[in-house]
């Protein structure tokens, strides 16, 4: 068992903070600053309670240094991808330049981070690569203005060989306090930063890829980790690929403050979602520089996620009841609740299908019988009177 400087505020009934998890081992940081290596309870597996980074959790020791979670607080914020819990904040890291600047995934993370009720702060890392050069039709220094202006999203330009740059966003990160997840596309150089935030953390880094001129992924499992200014940050895999089919159209807006900015109310329709509305002062807007035309595509294309997300759901919702039906996972023998479907609409398996085969020859054959009876009874030379 080894210790840590100082230690995050407890919830009353918490024992210990998930600080990773890896191959059924969590490692735990105590109320007293111990860090013990812990397994998650049998009852916990059996009621189905998931452990993740981030959660608050009741232990108990056990033997030879090993511990046992026992129960899980609520947690107070939920990133499912990549899962962790209790976070405030995410840093989103984005590379100038090597790879190129990616406004797609930028956008998408920042709509991401804002629909799961935390707060973004923008970071263009490798700031010192051309930075008067223009991608997409600015300078970094335009970007920045934009993205802090007109989206409202705290932004900074970091570099790892600017210590004064690193410097502001230390200060940045101090200010705000929180506990802090990094986001980014590989190759941001999320690694890197947070080893010149604090070098005693000595994180694995790589290049980019020669055979495509990406970045490399390097972090392989989610760590929340303590830097000596006393910050909690995760370096965390998992941000790629990002689906918004479970998000409620109408409230992807809620991502884009463009498209509150211009509208107290001057929409033709009160729940409009600015794409084919008759009257929308938001698509008039687009051209202008409160809200750039790459942003409001990236809007579009989240709305439309979300849109064939929620029909989806909405089909499959009718193919079923409401009833739920009990039966057991092959795995383990768990009891588990399945959806019970509408029997109008279930397809028959071989056997019903053989047995209604088998009655349908039955009905053809007993037809054929009657019709034979008949021609015999209407038959004269088959009467004895005759």
């Amino acid at each position: 068992m080894s210790s840590t400087p100082s230690s995050p505020s407890f919830p009353q009934k918490a024992d210990g903070l998930v600080l990773t998890y890896f191959s059924d081992f969590y490692t735990v940081q105590k109320v007293n600053g111990d860090l013990l290596q812990c397994k998650r309870k049998a009852l916990l597996k059996k009621q189905g309670l998931n452990v993740v980074v981030g959660d608050f959790v009741t232990v108990e020791d056990g033997d030879s240094q090993l511990g046992w979670i026992t129960g899980v607080l609520p947690p107070t914020t939920i990133l499912s991808k990549p899962k962790i819990h209790n976070i405030s904040h995410v840093l989103i890291a984005c590379p100038w330049q090597e790879p190129s600047l990616d406004l797609r995934q930028i956008d998408r993370l920042l709509a991401k981070v804002q629909l799961s009720g935390l707060s973004p702060l923008l970071v263009f890392t490798k700031a010192d690569i051309n930075p008067e050069f223009a991608q997409q039709g600015f300078t970094l220094a335009e970007w920045i203005h934009y993205y802090s202006h007109f989206a409202s999203v705290p932004t900074l330009a970091t570099s790892i060989y600017d210590l004064m740059s690193i410097e502001r966003l230390k200060t940045y990160l101090s200010d705000v306090g929180g506990r802090w997840v990094l986001a980014g596309v590989s190759g941001a150089g999320k690694s890197s930063l947070l080893n010149v935030i604090d070098p005693k953390l000595n994180l694995k880094v790589h290049g980019l890829s020669h055979k495509g001129g990406r970045g490399t992924h390097t972090t392989r499992h989610t760590e929340l980790l303590k830097t000596l200014n006393g910050l909690w940050i995760a370096d965390a895999p998992g941000f790629s690929q990002l689906d918004f089919s479970n998000e409620v159209p109408t409230l992807i807006q809620n991502a884009f403050i463009e498209t509150r900015s211009s509208r107290p109310l001057t929409c033709t329709y009160e729940d409009c979602l600015h794409l084919e509305e008759h009257g929308c002062v938001i698509k008039e807007a687009v051209n202008d520089i409160s809200f750039l035309p790459s942003r409001y595509l990236h809007y579009v294309e989240l709305v439309k996620e979300a849109q064939a997300g929620e029909s989806l759901r909405l089909t499959q919702s009718q193919k079923s009841e409401v009833q739920l039906k009990q039966g057991k996972s092959k795995k383990g023998g768990k009891v588990v609740h399945v959806v019970k479907l509408n029997p109008e609409l279930r397809q028959a398996n071989r056997k019903e299908n053989r047995q209604a085969l088998k009655k349908l020859e039955q009905h053809i054959l007993h037809q054929q019988n009657r019709e034979d009876d008949l021609e015999y009874d209407e038959n004269p030379l088959n009467h004895e009177d005759f």
